[in-house]
């Protein structure tokens, strides 16, 4: 039976408090799999061209959403037109955000053990197909400009959880109560043209252009309540609102489906123009370019569902 490969990121945020669960992950594979530890893009290459020649039919990535697409998109270039392995997710991120959409919870070492029991008997394993959003060769679940951008990369200078970004949402909002110069660092509008799929040009101001294969938002805020309909699409908001506007109507465009302050459309790809640099997130990844982003539907991807 082909075994199963094991993706450990050291250095995302719950691996880095836990030195041991590398060792604890190879215990519990036992001989059924191997562990590969990457520090860098060339240790994630020489592991997967490990995993690839030895034919493995599942891969399991410990770390957090930029961990898991750095190495779907890796794993799509090295496997090509061969069928990929399934993959299982090992939360080890801050937030987490795709493994929360797949109703994956529980540690890393819980979840491996029980994925073991059912892999001897290949029927019982679930699984559930996801299209992935695939951005200049990049592959992920969530994309997002503008002020979701500008608000990950305020984050990351003091990275810190769930809880922090709530707290740096209160900080922002603050800010725009009082003046201060963090709201407009963060949240600005940009003016976007649109090419969409049979739908042709659209061409409006937007403070943050998210597309998503994924229902629910970080912090498990179901957002894009249309994707299930369109199963091989993804769903494109636009937050239309003004900046001066935005935080007084945040609880409307957050929890009501319809809203005069955003667009939604389902598609299957789009490109994205500005006069200006379009500052992006993929999965929790900072991008930046000048040229017109092309967002596609990418590769399906099948993760295992225990």
């Amino acid at each position: 039976m082909p075994g199963i490969g094991i993706i450990t990121n050291p250095h995302s945020k719950l691996n880095k408090g836990n030195s041991h669960r590398e060792k604890l992950l190879s215990y519990i594979v036992g001989e059924q799999g191997s562990q590969k530890t990457t520090h860098n893009i060339n240790d994630l290459e020489k592991s997967l061209q490990h995993f690839y020649k030895q034919d493995i039919d599942i891969l399991a990535i410990n770390g957090g959403d930029g961990t898991i697409s750095c190495t779907l998109t890796t794993l799509i270039q090295t496997y090509k037109d061969k069928p990929l392995p399934k993959i299982l997710i090992l939360p080890g991120g801050t937030i987490n955000t795709l493994a929360q959409n797949l109703s994956i919870r529980g540690t890393p070492e819980k979840i491996l053990f029980q994925a073991l029991k059912k892999h001897s008997s290949p029927s019982s394993l679930r699984c559930r197909s996801l299209p992935s959003i695939e951005v200049k060769n990049h592959h992920g679940f969530m994309f997002a400009s503008g002020a979701c951008a500008h608000f990950l990369e305020t984050f990351y200078k003091n990275k810190t959880n769930a809880l922090g970004s709530l707290w740096l949402v209160a900080k922002i909002i603050f800010s725009k109560l009082t003046s201060g110069s963090l709201y407009n660092r963060v949240v600005r509008s940009q003016l976007y043209e649109l090419h969409i799929e049979k739908r042709g040009l659209i061409k409006h101001h937007s403070c943050s252009i998210l597309c998503s294969s994924l229902r629910n938002l970080p912090l498990g805020i179901p957002y894009f309540r249309n994707i299930n309909k369109t199963p091989q699409a993804f769903e494109l908001s636009s937050v239309t609102t003004s900046p001066n506007k935005l935080p007084w109507k945040l609880p409307s465009l957050i929890f009501k489906k319809k809203s005069d302050d955003k667009v939604n459309i389902t598609c299957k790809n789009i490109t994205i123009k500005s006069e200006s640099e379009i500052n992006y997130t993929l999965d929790g990844e900072l991008f930046s370019t000048t040229d017109p982003l092309e967002v596609k539907v990418g590769k399906f991807i099948d993760f295992i569902i225990l």
